[in-house]
């Protein structure tokens, strides 16, 4: 059997933009004094996602995080209409069913959001699983991915990882499977070439064939 572990945001969904509007938004509401440009944000965004923020100038001493990513999600939430599937997903989706492969979402999104968001954008009948975290922090992807592995004892060898960030990179390096990044999310290509070579324009350029 042979698995495409799928990141769901930057990867499928490209959703940077509205991402973008609802943190300036957070920037203006809680009086950080500046305004993140697209480019600042591919170069400044990481995992945890916290770290991103304190780069921001937030104080977390004086700001409840949880808090904060509650009112985010709720911006998302009302964006979200605006955000669109990642160019060129739906064809090669396609051409790993066709391939015979599994196909399996695994996202630090909450699960039920997940899946929610899916079946609005119809397709979740592309994935034999669409797996999620517990929480809205951004918190937990690498644990689910090692639990997704180790309760369904997968050969990681029949396995590719394809994401959008170097936290999808480390996931992957932590379940032993091979991973291939585009740089069409939330991290430049830049960043991501600081990492791993295993970079690619397009998924249209992903070799899915295992």
């Amino acid at each position: 059997m042979k698995y495409i572990i799928w990141d769901f945001n930057g990867t499928i969904l490209d959703d940077v933009d509205i991402c973008l509007k609802a943190e300036n938004i957070l920037n203006k509401r809680y009086r950080i004094n500046r305004i993140v440009s697209k480019e600042e944000y591919l170069e400044l965004f990481e995992f945890p996602v916290i770290r991103y923020y304190e780069k921001l100038g937030y104080n977390f001493d004086v700001i409840d995080y949880h808090v904060l990513s509650k009112e985010f999600i709720h911006l998302y939430d009302q964006y979200f209409h605006e955000a669109t599937l990642m160019d060129g997903f739906i064809n090669k989706i396609e051409e790993s069913i066709a391939l015979n492969n599994r196909n399996v979402i695994i996202s630090a999104s909450r699960k039920d959001l997940l899946l929610k968001q899916c079946q609005e954008l119809k397709i979740d009948h592309y994935f034999d699983e669409i797996l999620g975290s517990d929480n809205i922090l951004g918190k937990g992807k690498m644990e689910v991915a090692m639990q997704w592995i180790q309760d369904n004892n997968i050969d990681v060898s029949r396995c590719l990882f394809i994401g959008d960030s170097i936290h999808d990179l480390h996931c992957a390096k932590a379940i032993d499977v091979a991973c291939a990044l585009v740089s069409k999310g939330h991290q430049s290509k830049n960043q991501l070439l600081k990492h791993t070579e295993c970079v690619f324009d397009h998924l249209k350029d992903v070799d899915i064939n295992l």
